[in-house]
């Protein structure tokens, strides 16, 4: 049974009365609903209707997205170089081979996997003001999942990383894959 008493338009309020073997219960409901012909000024703040956002929160550009990943590729620099040197020179330098590789893997783990997994945003996205979140829930997505979808990237080479461009959510195909998006923390 539901009772519905609209209290402004486009919006439905009422109790449904559930039935069952163990007993009933009632269960308040509201439910809105926006609709192209509901102006904007009108239209629930949370679920806007423009292409870009994602349950209320303005969706990151490819233009954004990709700034954060250069930022976040200049980080590896310093571990890249100790790396390459202490593998390119004759002889080699004691160490600096496995000093690189260190400084590049704990580099990558810190930001990419502990920070982002952690509060969803790497150092290259705090700086664009971009911030990774689960699509279910809109929270962070732990270190585990961040370290699964920065390997899944792999699976966005054959797309050139663009497919954000014409996406409707802006997402990447790791994104899909572990159902995130990014979205914008600035206006």
């Amino acid at each position: 049974m539901l009772k519905a008493e609209p209290k402004v338009p486009g919006s439905l309020l009422g109790d449904v009365l559930i039935d069952s073997d163990g007993g009933s219960a009632t269960i308040r409901v509201t439910v809105t609903v926006d609709s192209p012909n509901v102006p904007p000024s009108r239209r629930s703040p949370r679920v806007p209707l423009e292409r870009g956002y994602y349950q209320g929160d303005r969706l990151a550009t490819w233009w954004q997205r990709a700034l954060a990943a250069v930022i976040d590729l200049v980080v590896y620099i310093p571990g890249l170089t100790l790396w390459s040197v202490g593998g390119s020179i004759q002889p080699n330098p004691p160490g600096l081979l496995p000093i690189g590789v260190v400084v590049t893997v704990a580099t990558w783990v810190y930001n990419r996997c502990y920070l982002q997994g952690r509060t969803g945003q790497s150092w290259g996205k705090r700086v664009t003001g971009l911030k990774l979140i689960r699509v279910s829930d809109k929270e962070s997505v732990g270190s585990w999942k961040a370290a699964v979808r920065d390997l899944a990237h792999i699976l966005d080479v054959p797309t050139l990383y663009l497919l954000p461009i014409w996406d409707a959510r802006r997402q990447t195909l790791a994104d899909k894959t572990t159902r995130t998006v990014v979205i914008s923390l600035k206006g």
